[in-house]
């Protein structure tokens, strides 16, 4: 029976606090409301892990669980989420909100200047 120790989940959990500030309950909670700030693979290996845990609940299930897939998800996990600088990441989503209000304003801007100028104003 092979089955990732609970102190890995906690691990995981643990790094999606601290890399994403993502909370919840326990470490499928925090993949579901992680979402796509996780990538397709990220979350697959993660979903794996999810499941291999509720199979392994289940001793003659728990022989169908292959060790070396779980093992490798947990690693690829583990790995992805200690490579996230929380810092760079914060001053990532800042600068894109700007970029985006700024893009807005640019448009608005250029949107009156127009009307202004189909109406004779300018």
């Amino acid at each position: 029976m092979s089955t990732l120790p609970q102190d890995h989940f906690d691990e995981l959990s643990a790094l999606m606090i601290s890399q994403l500030r993502i909370k919840g309950r326990n470490f499928p909670a925090q993949v579901r409301r992680a979402g796509r700030l996780l990538p397709r693979r990220i979350r697959r290996d993660a979903k794996h892990l999810i499941e291999s845990a509720k199979i392994t609940q289940n001793p003659k299930l728990a022989r169908m669980v292959d060790p070396t897939k779980t093992e490798t998800a947990y690693r690829n996990i583990k790995l992805y989420l200690e490579d996230i600088d929380p810092r760079e990441r914060r001053i990532t989503q800042a600068l894109n909100m700007l970029a985006s209000i700024a893009i807005v304003l640019i448009v608005t801007v250029v949107l009156v200047a127009y009307v202004l100028v189909q109406r004779g104003y300018i």
